[in-house]
């Protein structure tokens, strides 16, 4: 069902076959689905729109507008949770204009005995990967049978590295190995 200024439209143009639109006095959403085909074969989509202002008066994107969230949750001892648990967003890094459309991914996920999403990777609109800092005892780089053992940001320009939740090197800013 859909509530409130939400409207839907089936097959509203050749590539995308539906179309659900929402609107607030401030911002439009749109959800796409679609089976199109072109010179790289089949593909099915599912596509989010966003921009400020109304469907008939669109305004540009901004920096940290969501664009897309992709998000599931489970349900606990007596109800599902309130908000998605896991996902994977899609934010605008700017403002957008006809030739810059710079975003980011960002992964969030809610830890063992939590109920808050934080954030634990993003890639950014320059290519870069942004990982959480992590620690010795939890590094942010890690492996599945070894949790315990990796690499990690240490502080300012400094990056550790530890086996058994303990540190055992760091590279300083200078590019000295310190060994614990």
């Amino acid at each position: 069902y859909l509530e409130g200024s939400s409207k839907l439209r089936l097959a509203g143009s050749p590539d995308f076959r539906l179309h659900i639109f929402n609107e607030d006095a401030q911002n439009v959403a749109a959800l796409q689905v679609a089976n199109t085909s072109g010179t790289s074969g089949n593909k099915n989509v599912f596509g989010g729109k966003q921009s400020r202002g109304t469907i008939a008066g669109p305004l540009a994107s901004e920096a940290n507008d969501i664009l897309l969230e992709v998000g599931g949750s489970g349900y606990g001892d007596t109800a599902f949770a309130p908000s998605t648990t896991a996902g994977i967003r899609m934010i605008a890094e700017s403002t957008f204009t006809d030739a810059n459309h710079n975003s980011q991914l960002v992964f969030l996920v809610t830890g063992s005995g939590a109920i808050t999403q934080t954030t634990t990777l993003v890639m950014a609109g320059n290519g870069q990967l942004q990982a959480r800092d992590g620690s010795a005892a939890l590094p942010t780089f890690t492996f599945q049978g070894d949790t315990d053992t990796g690499m990690f940001w240490n502080s300012g320009n400094n990056l550790g590295f530890s086996t058994g939740g303990t540190e055992r090197l760091t590279i300083d800013s200078n590019g000295n190995s310190l060994f614990s």
